[in-house]
C-alpha cells in the first residue's frame, strides 16, 4: 500500500468516528429518559409554606395520637382452633351418638373403666 491510501484510511476512520461521537451525544441530548406520562405528573414544589399552622404546631405540648396500638397486642393474638368434622359424618343439628364421638386420652380412659 501507498502512504497516500493510508493517509485517506485514516482521515476516512477520524471523520467517521468524529460523525459517531457527534450523533450519538445529539440524540442523548434530544431522546428522553423520562417517559411522557411520568413528565405530566411531576409538579413543582411549592415553597411556601402557611408559618401560621407551623407555629402552632411548635407551640403544642403535647401531642394525642388518634390512634394508639399497644405492642402487646399486636405480638400476642387470639388463635381461633381450626374447624373440624366429625368422623362419623354426622348430620349437622343432630348430636353425635356415643360411637360417633371422637376419643380423647382422657375419654379414653373413663371408657376403659365402665
Amino acid at each position: 500500500m501507498k502512504q497516500r491510501d493510508l493517509l485517506f484510511i485514516a482521515v476516512s476512520s477520524f471523520l467517521l468516528v468524529l460523525f459517531w461521537v457527534f450523533f450519538s451525544v445529539y440524540n442523548s441530548f434530544v431522546t428522553s429518559t423520562i417517559s411522557d406520562t411520568l413528565s405530566t405528573q411531576i409538579a413543582p414544589i411549592n415553597p411556601t409554606f402557611d408559618t401560621t399552622t407551623i407555629d402552632k404546631l411548635k407551640t403544642r405540648s403535647h401531642v394525642d395520637p388518634l390512634f394508639e396500638a399497644s405492642p402487646a397486642a399486636s405480638l400476642t393474638g387470639t388463635a381461633t382452633p381450626p374447624a373440624t368434622s366429625s368422623p362419623g359424618g354426622s348430620v349437622s343439628g343432630s348430636s353425635p351418638s356415643a360411637s360417633e364421638q371422637p376419643v380423647t386420652a382422657s375419654a379414653g380412659a373413663t371408657q376403659a373403666k365402665q
